[in-house]
């Protein structure tokens, strides 16, 4: 059976049809200020597929969640529990628990449930947006084995002061509202933002009979605010204190097939606060950091006589330096202490874990003046004990200006989290598991790309194949009844796949026509062993076709983007049901009036345009065809 996978991913690799707006190794930017960004993603995940979101796309979905963004514009699988609802994310098969989302450098999963609900970010709180594809916990740790979400500011003294207003109004009492300043100097800067959001998606759908109906209990209510203070310590250092703070109430949405309208609703409250000292030279770059997570879940539901409250803490040290031996030879590595904690009704007591681990990378660029080399390797000490060495190699070879070859083989190891080993609810019928082990494996990605650049055109394609192999899978799974759901480790889970995507710029003049398509085919499975036999169950939620399209038209003052995801049918695990395949186009339209210092920003959004019915995740409906009005205004304060 795997031979003939591995004959057909051969063929794909050669076909030479490749992803859109994924890029497969890292790429290089200029120092800002006196900081260098990111240094581990983009200096060091050589040969690692990341996806940059382009300044139009973040632009054109700035007062929309991230959830809105990356299920729209990347490949990364948005589990949406209903619009505004939890929304988790996850990347080439795996779970929410093994994709990262990783802010400023921060692992921000919450230790309790290993996830981060995408609904509560704003895109416009995110400078920089990348999407890291494959496991590389050597770099990243705990809770990469899939691939990460990066999600970074941008240096604030060097950028320019200005007053930000942003107001969306849309169908089902939609009203999204952002407030941001930023001022300062080259030697202080502070930025503020402010996001409002809410809605009551009172949308109508179609039940299984045909039938068209209301959607209840499915509002939303969020406020979220974000302030940095930045100033330089020394002619090359410079002090970054962050407050991150988020409300976000959300009626849990009747489900399809409930007998009475949904009662329960859902508060969180989340806090993060963050000190981050940096120091660069020209061949010496110095990094502290110390953030502080709280995460508080409140959960009611009247018509099961429910009320619980989950809380979680994190609490973040690290230190990480990089060292330039020469123009072609460069050491990174640091040290990190996290301290996590779990409270909750559903836990026999308190939790807590801590973490200790040290972590080494080292690169080498203009090998045989084509290749870039980088090991790196992790240790990772929890609660006394030791996991195994984490290792990773990563590779970029190219070897004309047109044709580059990418790979990257790196083990993942990940620790059950808090729910995994001591949830227990009486209600629901779901228990944890205290026995279960890690899990441990590898994750390799390897691919082709080809760039060309003549005149006025510009094309790429890329192929790249990839293979995660981890033991001990953990997954939460029902009994014969559906009645009862408890965590167990799987033998092994293995993915198998291949990304392929085109992407083209044309200039005519003032206008940009640019297009991209990508595909990717999935086959994800759990192998047990019963007895001497081997047994192959599907994973959840995991299409084995995807496939997306965007086409965008940009001049000095106008940009139109149309997207169109197609998504297989997906294997639910409820009573062996499938959901079916399904399609989503969305429009949006811009236009800017320039006024000197000033400028105003129109832009209309056609959501499922061709106003298909279709669920992302079993028995919660999604919003037919939609509309929302976004007006923003921008004023330069000058220096």
């Amino acid at each position: 059976m795997y031979v003939k996978k591995i004959s057909l991913i051969c063929f794909l690799l050669v076909s030479g049809v490749v992803f859109g707006q994924q890029s497969m190794t890292s790429k290089t930017h200029e120092l800002d200020e006196v900081v260098v960004q990111n240094s581990r993603l983009h200096d060091f995940a050589i040969g690692s597929s990341v996806q940059e979101i382009d300044s139009l796309s973040k632009k054109l979905f700035s007062n929309f969640s991230m959830a809105d963004l990356l299920s729209n514009l990347s490949l990364v699988r948005v589990n949406q529990n209903g619009p505004g609802g939890v929304s988790n994310p996850a990347v080439r098969g795996g779970s929410s628990a093994q994709t990262a989302v990783i802010w400023n450098g921060v692992n921000i999963q919450n230790p309790s449930s290993g996830s981060v609900n995408l609904a509560k970010l704003p895109t416009v709180f995110f400078d920089n947006i990348n999407v890291q594809y494959g496991g590389l916990g050597s770099l990243f740790g705990n809770g990469a084995s899939s691939g990460a979400i990066h999600l970074d500011g941008a240096g604030l003294l060097a950028l320019d002061n200005q007053l930000e207003l942003h107001t969306t109004y849309g169908s089902f009492n939609t009203l999204n509202t952002y407030v941001g300043a930023k001022i300062g100097n080259s030697n202080w800067a502070n930025s503020f933002k402010y996001y409002f959001s809410k809605s009551d998606n009172d949308f109508e759908y179609k039940l299984p009979d045909g039938s068209k109906v209301e959607q209840t209990n499915a509002g939303l209510n969020q406020h979220s605010f974000l302030n940095e203070t930045k100033f330089k310590t020394g002619n090359n250092s410079a002090l970054k204190a962050t407050i991150w703070y988020q409300k976000y109430d959300k009626d849990v949405q009747t489900t399809i097939l409930a007998a009475d309208p949904s009662q329960a609703f859902q508060e969180d409250n989340n806090l993060r606060l963050a000190l981050n000292w940096e120091k660069t030279t020209s061949t010496f770059n110095l990094k502290a950091k110390s953030v502080y997570l709280t995460d508080k879940i409140y959960y009611n539901n009247a018509a099961w006589s429910i009320e619980s409250t989950n809380k979680s803490k994190m609490w973040v040290n690290e230190l990480d330096g990089k060292y330039m031996l020469n123009q072609n030879h460069s050491i990174s590595g640091g040290i990190n202490f996290t301290y996590e904690e779990g409270e909750s009704e559903n836990f026999a007591s308190l939790t807590t874990r801590r973490r200790a681990a040290a972590f080494v990378s080292y690169k080498i660029q203009n090998l045989l003046d084509v290749v870039t080399l980088v090991g790196s390797f992790r240790q990772e000490l929890v609660d006394g004990d030791f996991n195994p060495i984490v290792p990773s190699l990563g590779v970029r070879a190219d070897l004309n200006e047109h044709f580059a070859f990418n790979g990257n083989i790196s083990r993942v190891y990940r620790n059950a989290t808090f729910n995994d080993l001591y949830w227990y609810d009486p209600v629901y019928n779901m228990m944890g598991n205290p026995d279960l082990k890690p899990e441990d494996g590898w994750s390799m990605d390897a691919g082709f790309e080809q760039t060309f650049e003549k005149s006025n055109l510009k094309l790429s394609f890329k192929q790249n194949f990839f293979l995660n192999n981890i033991k001990d899978w953990i997954v939460w799974v029902p009994d014969a009844t559906y009645t009862v759901w408890s965590v167990e480790n799987k033998n092994k889970g293995e993915t198998i796949g291949v990304d392929l995507a085109a992407k083209s710029e044309i200039k005519s003049g003032a206008t940009i026509f640019k297009f991209s398509t990508s595909y990717t085919w999935t086959e994800s499975n759990f192998i047990d062993v019963v007895g001497d036999v081997e047994t192959e169950s599907k994973m959840l939620y995991v299409p084995r076709h995807r496939f997306m399209v965007n086409m965008g038209v940009q001049q000095k003052n106008w940009s139109v983007l149309y997207t169109h995801n197609y998504f297989d049918s997906r294997y639910t695990g409820a009573w062996s049901a499938s959901l079916g395949a399904y399609f989503v186009g969305n429009l949006c339209m811009q236009y800017v009036f320039p006024f000197g210092k000033q400028q105003l920003t129109t832009a209309l959004h056609i959501n499922n345009i061709w106003n298909r019915n279709y669920q992302v995740v079993y028995d919660y409906a999604m919003p037919g065809r939609h509309i929302k009005l976004s007006l923003l205004y921008k004023l330069d304060l000058g220096e």
